[in-house]
């Protein structure tokens, strides 16, 4: 998975991970699109336990199992 951010206070040239020689497979510092989602929310001020209510009241997390990406979280 590859990503371009733009803005948000995300530092230009910032690089997160790495792939193998062919760029089939990552070799270091993998992550996951919760990792990224739990990014961007946090770039947003929504904290890692943050959830929203459903119509019934029920709390539904915004996100569950992603990690923040410290070079981009700030």
């Amino acid at each position: 998975m590859a990503v371009l951010l733009a803005g948000g206070g995300i530092p230009g040239g910032t690089v997160c991970g790495a792939t193998d020689e062919r760029g089939m497979a990552p070799c270091r510092d993998a992550c996951s699109p919760d990792d990224l989602a739990a990014t961007v929310f946090r770039r947003l001020g929504f904290g890692p336990r943050h959830a929203v209510r459903s119509a019934s009241g029920r709390p539904i997390p915004i996100f569950r199992e992603g990690r923040c990406l410290e070079p981009l979280a700030g």
